[in-house]
């Protein structure tokens, strides 16, 4: 394929062809994320969380309000209770602390009333009573923050913190097959052994940067136009390659016999070494033969590679 010049300026194409495309492990694992079919799922994970998120707020909103803000001790680490929601709970008089406390109170002055008709106020009954009563009152305000802290399955705040904690769990249980189908449909568009067709971007600074046209797929490899006008792979100076000189020494365009018709040696992405003539890792050029899905890029670009880059 040409390369053909943008109207009017007469310089290098601002694309070109590339034919029979194989991606790098890179290109697969940054496009996973960016395949619509796992940002599809991926939008629907994090609604999920954020359902999540919302429901453990009221539930814990629910309890300090009924309870009449936080039992000593508790730290509030998700953040649901700022400070004046926190005052509203404690005025409320229908929360279980002002309930008990009112409920205390009330008994006291029952006690002495009572004790005072007798005039056995100043008795040892007095003593007697008061005690009962705060070590009833004391017992009141364990269970009451004991039914505030719950637990996992019983309601309280450990219930509804067990319950955000699975919900928010659940949201991304589906990742990995997520993943799967996301490589599944970059594979169907580039096949192990065959490639697929695409383009290839001109650099925009290339003249300064290169001194010769270069091209960026969409991986980020780079290729210059070979002899024939088509884009054969190119290696920069600083990763070991010839850099901004001239074609190869026994090439059209370099003046010496013959024009090369197809790229040749060797060439390094991202620390793989390539064999140019097939554009397939050394090692590797001859493609298995295919299963009975088909053939899977992952054979050259890592299916057995942990998967935790994606997480």
């Amino acid at each position: 394929m040409a390369m053909l010049a943008d109207g009017g300026g007469g310089g290098p194409a601002n694309t070109m062809d590339l034919p029979n495309w194989q991606p790098t492990q890179a290109w697969y694992q940054t496009q996973v994320t960016n395949e619509p079919g796992y940002q599809a799922w991926q939008t629907g994970a994090d609604a999920a969380r954020v359902t999540a998120g919302v429901n453990r707020k009221a539930a814990i909103r629910a309890l300090a309000a009924q309870y009449g803000g936080l039992p000593a001790g508790y730290t509030d680490v998700y953040g649901d209770l700022d400070p004046a929601t926190l005052a509203i709970d404690k005025a409320n008089p229908n929360s279980q602390l002002n309930q008990l406390a009112a409920s205390y109170a009330m008994q006291q002055q029952q006690l002495q009333t009572g004790l005072a008709a007798r005039g056995a106020l100043h008795s040892g009954d007095l003593v007697y009573g008061q005690d009962q009563l705060a070590g009833q009152y004391a017992t009141n305000l364990s269970d009451a923050a004991n039914a505030f802290l719950g637990a996992p399955g019983q309601g309280g705040l450990q219930g509804a913190v067990a319950d955000y904690t699975t919900a928010y769990n659940d949201a991304y249980s589906g990742q990995s097959d997520a993943i799967n189908n996301a490589i599944q449909a970059l594979e169907a568009q580039y096949p192990a052994g065959v490639g697929g067709d695409t383009q290839a971007q001109l650099v925009p600074d290339w003249s300064a940067k290169y001194g010769v046209p270069i091209y960026t797929a969409p991986d980020g490899s780079l290729y210059r136009v070979g002899p024939d006008g088509n884009l054969t792979p190119y290696t920069s100076a600083d990763q070991g390659g010839a850099g901004p000189g001239g074609y190869p020494a026994g090439t059209a365009s370099s003046g010496g016999a013959g024009a090369a018709q197809s790229p040749s040696g060797n060439y390094t992405i991202d620390g793989v070494t390539y064999d140019a003539s097939t554009g397939l890792p050394i090692d590797a050029v001859t493609a298995p033969a295919p299963s009975a899905g088909g053939y899977s890029n992952l054979v050259y670009y890592g299916r057995n590679a942990p998967r935790s880059i994606y997480v």
